[in-house]
């Protein structure tokens, strides 16, 4: 058995060099073990941290079965972003005040293709703006495997601009 570990001081950076926008700051670990089940190079026990190790604004982890085929993939993926990170990751500091943002996916390809199985995504600690998102994504190659179920509250047209970087009145409260 062979462990993988990485780290880089800036998830930012990371993120960046992979071609994905990622604007949550702070530190990235991984860490992953090689295996070889029925002839297939795999990662077990995969763990995936971004942000503060205590307190991590994501964390994975999960399987890649067939590292060659990119199959058998089980990704279990928490979000927690408090006040200040879901002001980062909406890119607008003005949102700060409004409401802490947490969540679960899983990532496999258990339905013949690598999708979302399951997504659910709050909200919480605000007057302001209540958000609850549940879902799925089957195929990420098909758009119209996109399931979601939502609800939206805010207290008015300007704090739901906020999260889109628009400028709207404050015309409200939105349901």
């Amino acid at each position: 058995e062979l462990s993988v570990d990485a780290r880089s001081s800036s998830s930012e950076a990371f993120f960046a060099a992979l071609g994905y926008p990622f604007p949550v700051r702070g530190p990235l670990t991984a860490r992953a073990s090689l295996s070889d089940k029925d002839k297939s190079l795999g990662l077990d026990a995969i763990q995936f941290l971004v942000g503060d190790g205590g307190n991590p604004v994501l964390h994975s982890t999960g399987a890649l079965g067939d590292l060659y085929a990119g199959r058998d993939i089980h990704l279990d993926t928490s979000l927690r972003f408090d006040k200040q990170n879901f002001a980062g990751f909406t890119d607008n500091a003005d949102i700060s005040d409004s409401a802490a943002l947490t969540g679960n996916m899983v990532i496999s390809d258990s339905k013949g293709s690598l999708g979302i199985d399951k997504l659910q995504i709050e909200t919480s600690g605000s007057e302001r703006l209540d958000v609850k998102i549940s879902g799925s994504y089957d195929n990420f190659k098909d758009p119209e495997t996109l399931w979601l179920d939502s609800h939206l509250q805010a207290r008015d047209l300007h704090t739901l601009g906020l999260l889109f970087d628009r400028q709207w009145s404050d015309t409200g409260p939105v349901q």
